[in-house]
């Protein structure tokens, strides 16, 4: 009796070891300070600037999650973006984050900094820089 809840006891602390870690490292973030032009359809561009976050799933939440590798964040002062859909293409610096859910379009180029957003009639072009 005692030795089953000695095993039950590490196998309880180990699942809840498992699903903390699954929890707390399923996502990795990086923040982007970007400077570009919004335009409404039709219109000319004004000069925005704004913040970008994006966030990849590790390679794990597949298993749960296997539509999306992660999400991104724009917020600037003439609008803030959300895809919650996102896809990755390539690796390292030469990794493309897009997005084209709901007839909204997202675009993150890496090698570039370059981030385009085409969200209804809003549009934004711009470059970013890593955040410190």
């Amino acid at each position: 009796m005692r030795t089953k809840l000695v095993l039950l006891s590490i196998a309880g602390v180990f699942a809840i070891t498992t699903l903390y870690a699954a929890a707390k490292y399923s996502a990795e973030a990086n923040e982007y300070s970007c400077e570009g032009f919004t335009s409404v359809t039709g219109g000319s561009g004004e000069r925005d600037h704004g913040r970008l976050r994006i966030e990849h799933y590790a390679f794990w939440v597949a298993l749960w999650n296997a539509t999306s590798d992660g999400n991104a964040t724009f917020q600037s002062t003439k609008f803030s973006f959300y895809e919650g859909d996102m896809r990755e293409i390539g690796e390292g610096n030469f990794t493309i984050y897009v997005g084209t859910s709901s007839g909204r379009k997202f675009s993150f180029k890496r090698a570039i900094n370059e981030l385009a957003i085409d969200y209804g009639q809003m549009n934004f072009i711009g470059n970013c820089i890593a955040a410190i």
